[in-house]
């Protein structure tokens, strides 16, 4: 279908003019193995998508994460090379040239049209321009177009031996996944399964022009002689970048021309001639375009530090009749951002003169299978990020660089994103046609996702650089050179010339030495950012947190199940079982999971003669568990603000349904650590810490000054009961945290009790306080827990809880939960047979009423009912 581009939107920049675009995704594809095996015959195929998907979609093999298929699947499907095909229509006019646009290619390709080589691609995070003008058929004839795609995996087991860390795959031999550029995960790791899809992935289109047009604008951060805040005016440096079709053709007297509108409707244009071609096909303009704008309206800020007023930036690319021949929009941030580095290893960002805390946590992949991934998935993951307090991403190296439905969402919502380039966890090569494929894949990236305000950071490499001492011994020395040939030499002037207003980090975690020697100290808690893994891998108690004192920690976490196992993904229950322990990825993860369980909970709080509820209470248990410790970590860090500058848990989403470290289910479903991190990461948060015997009391708060009333309850698990209270007077400056009081543990009086506190501002009631632990209403009040023993020794009464619905829509219940009898501890809320995502979740209740609000697409009020469940511990 052929349509003028005007009528178009991209995925990745929108509306170029004057050229004919033919958009090549959808369903008119087939796929089929390239020897004819495996009696797949040819297979219907969808395009943006992935070869897993299509033949699943067509019947041709089961859904490969349900059970033990992974080693069938990689067999069937991964080893072996495929073929996409499809035809078009096309017409190419005198003088015009015609481009196979590929934005995402996974990941060996060959490309031909009508039978003809026209390219190939190595890198499936490379965008590839093909010219196949030579090859079309003539207007009124059909093409045929042809994709073949290489096994990534025997490619790479073909490849030279390098060290490695290795994962544990389930596949036979060795995976060196270093020496391709592809989504490192797709060879499994220590959280997902290694499925080595290929397919066209991104889209793919046929672009038809004469004249240049624009590939890409780059609009840089706000430029003002004051301070942001105390300004009015400012220039916003732009560069743009064309692409001439034909080298040959004159192109004098063309003109770039800016139009900016801010969000109260003033439209500001500044104009740029195009200066005489560098290179015959590319060629770059800068323009400064001096604006004016209402600091409070229109900046800019992270959630949670203003607003995200997004402007419209409108560049047209003018013959000098004022012809228009190409242009592009784009939604843009007007913002001032900064990440300090200190000698004493302090790290900080700042937006708009401002530090700010950031709060979130890792994120993986969506899918291992692009077939599976929509934008309104993406969306709604980003949303639940944003629900959840959480300003902060940190997009992980071992994925890929993601979609800009994900980039705009974050844009939307305030969410900054940490963005690693795609290196993870091994020595690379630094061959010249490996730092060639590089060079090329960070140019297009950085050029295609800086003008994204919520991009704060460019970040090298995930671990690379802090585990190659423990990884590479034989050959330390030359994968040390190689390291920092591609990232001190190659990366980083490639970043400074396509984005020089982003800070390029070398590494995560790193001390922050980007063009310096290897740093064998990259890992050190207390300068830089850290990942923290003592907890988990290094097996000890969470209450280990409590001892380091991070600068800012980019990657802890801590394991459990997720319900979604309990929908027919494994044939056997049980954390013991076969099933269920070939999920797990973690060496002995499922081992350090049944022995958390027995620590806190006791030894028998999880047994039961039927296997089904058992495992599931095994589920309850590991997520009580991760959401307790997270939350003891988080809560001790930001205690630390502002000597702490920034939480981000490992790890937000999940690739398939098993063991892993999400705060949310493969389908998006919210574990009980996504709503404790609604709380933990709330504006203003009331916590606890024990220290030498004394009970501290702090009071924590982002961005605002607070003076209220603390108060606390020690109430007794068994009856409900208070043992002992008080109130405290608290103030609190913004972005830091104070100790409100302290006072003496006597775990004698305390030996069956908890610890509720609530804080209210002057002027709030504490009677408005609702009865469960965590709470947090935007910062008018706070409520928490802290536990004084763990649970096995607690002594517990027999909570009643009654449930009625008080209002009822096709999307959403609201529905009264009432106790009596006896405090319960961690209630968590379900719909049987059903995914709903509740207004809170896994809370500490006191005897007492609260309305909590599910959201859920139902018709019928009796089934709700008779579906919810409340469990407690």
């Amino acid at each position: 279908r052929v349509t003028q581009a005007q009528d178009l939107v991209c995925t990745r920049q929108r509306d170029r003019s004057m050229s004919e675009v033919v958009e090549l995704g959808g369903d008119c594809w087939c796929v089929e193995r390239r020897d004819g095996g495996g009696g797949f015959g040819r297979v219907a195929a969808r395009v943006p998508g992935d070869v897993y998907s299509d033949l699943e979609r067509a019947g041709a093999v089961p859904d490969p994460l349900v059970g033990e298929r992974e080693q069938w699947a990689v067999d069937t499907v991964s080893r072996h090379e495929w073929r996409y095909t499809r035809s078009f229509s096309l017409s190419v006019g005198a003088g015009s040239k015609a481009y196979l646009v590929c934005e995402g290619l996974d990941t060996l390709a060959s490309v031909y049209v009508n039978d003809h080589e026209v390219g190939k691609a190595d890198n499936m995070f490379c965008e590839y321009r093909f010219d196949v003008t030579p090859f079309l058929a003539p207007a009124g004839e059909s093409n045929s177009l042809r994709v073949d795609f290489q096994s990534a995996l025997e490619y790479c087991h073909d490849k030279e031996k390098l060290p490695a860390w290795e994962y544990a795959t389930h596949l036979s031999g060795v995976c060196k996944r270093m020496h391709v550029r592809k989504c490192g995960c797709h060879f499994g790791w220590d959280w997902g399964p290694a499925f080595p899809t290929c397919g066209i992935y991104r889209r793919i289109y046929l672009f038809v022009h004469r004249e240049p047009v624009i590939t890409y604008v780059c609009a840089m951060q706000l430029q003002t002689e004051a301070p942001v805040t105390e300004s009015t005016a400012g220039v916003l440096p732009v560069d743009v970048y064309l692409f001439n079709p034909v080298a040959s053709q004159d192109q004098s007297g063309l003109t770039v021309e800016c139009v900016v509108t801010v969000p109260g409707g003033a439209v500001q244009i500044a104009q740029a001639s195009v200066p005489a071609p560098a290179s015959p096909v590319e060629r770059r303009v800068h323009i400064d375009v001096p604006l004016r704008f209402n600091p409070a309206r229109d900046l800019w800020s992270p959630r949670g530090y203003g607003g995200q007023p997004l402007c419209e930036l409108l560049v047209r690319l003018l013959c000098r009749d004022g012809t228009e021949v190409s242009h592009m929009t784009q939604q843009i941030g007007l913002r001032q951002l900064t990440f300090e580095h200190h000698a004493d290893g302090a790290v900080y960002f700042t937006v708009n003169g401002k530090r700010i805390f950031v709060k979130g946590a890792d994120w993986i992949p969506l899918d291992l299978f692009a077939g599976r991934v929509t934008a309104a998935r993406e969306r709604a993951t980003v949303d639940s990020a944003a629900m959840a307090n959480m300003n902060f991403l940190r997009v992980w190296g071992g994925g890929i660089y993601e979609s800009d439905d994900f980039y705009d969402a974050c844009d939307r919502l305030g969410v900054l994103v940490w963005q690693d380039f795609m290196f993870s966890c091994s020595c690379y090569p630094a061959s010249e046609p490996f730092l060639s494929s590089v060079a090329r894949e960070v140019q297009h990236q950085v050029r295609r996702l800086c003008s994204h305000p919520c991009v704060c950071l460019w970040c090298g490499n995930n671990e690379c650089e802090e585990g190659m001492p423990f990884d590479c011994p034989p050959l330390l020395e030359r994968h040390m050179d190689d390291y920092l040939t591609l990232f001190a030499k190659t990366i980083p002037p490639i970043v400074k010339d396509a984005d020089p207003s982003r800070t390029y980090w070398r590494s995560s975690p790193s001390r922050g030495i980007v063009d310096g020697p290897f740093d064998k100290s990259s890992g050190n808690v207390s300068e830089g950012d850290c990942h923290y893994w003592g907890v988990w891998h290094g097996g000890l108690d969470f209450r280990k947190y409590l001892t380091i004192r991070p600068r800012m920690c980019t990657e802890f976490g801590f394991q459990s199940l997720p319900y979604q196992l309990l929908e027919g993904y494994v044939s056997l229950y049980g954390l013991r079982s076969a099933t269920v322990t070939y999920r797990q990825r973690s060496a002995h993860g499922n081992d350090k999971l049944l022995q958390t369980i027995d620590q806190f909970f006791g030894p028998a709080v999880a047994a039961s003669v039927d296997a089904k509820a058992s495992f599931e209470r095994e589920v309850y248990l590991t997520q009580v568990y991760q959401a307790w410790a997270i939350k003891t970590a988080a809560e001790h860090m930001r205690r630390l603000m502002p000597y702490c500058a920034g939480i981000s848990f490992w790890q937000l989403n999940d690739v398939w349904p098993g063991p892993s470290w999400s705060s949310l289910e493969y389908n998006g479903q919210w574990k009980m650590l996504q709503y404790y991190a609604k709380n933990f990461y709330a504006d203003t948060l009331v916590s606890c810490e024990e220290a030498a015997g004394l009970l501290y009391l702090h009071l924590t708060s982002d961005v605002r000054r607070l003076s209220g009333l603390l108060h606390y309850d020690v109430v007794d698990v068994a009856t409900g009961s208070v043992v002992s209270s008080g109130d405290f007077d608290a103030v609190v400056e913004p972005g830091s945290s104070a100790v409100v009081n302290c006072a003496p543990l006597d775990f004698t009086m305390l030996r069956n009790c908890v610890l509720l506190l609530a804080f209210c501002e002057h002027g709030a009631t504490l009677k408005a306080v609702p009865p469960i632990f965590p709470c947090a209403c935007e910062g008018v009040y706070a409520t928490n827990l802290q536990l004084l023993h763990d649970p096995k020794y607690l002594t517990f009464g027999r909570p009643t809880f009654t449930t009625q619905i008080k209002s009822f829509t096709t999307s959403s219940v609201e529905v009264e939960v009432t106790l009596t009898g006896a405090v319960a501890l961690f209630v968590w809320l379900s719909l049987e047979g059903n995914h709903a995502h509740f207004s809170d979740n896994g809370f500490t209740m006191v005897p007492g009423s609260i309305v909590l609000c599910c959201q859920l697409e139902t018709h019928n009020a009796e089934e709700f009912q008779r579906a919810l469940r409340v469990w407690s511990l």
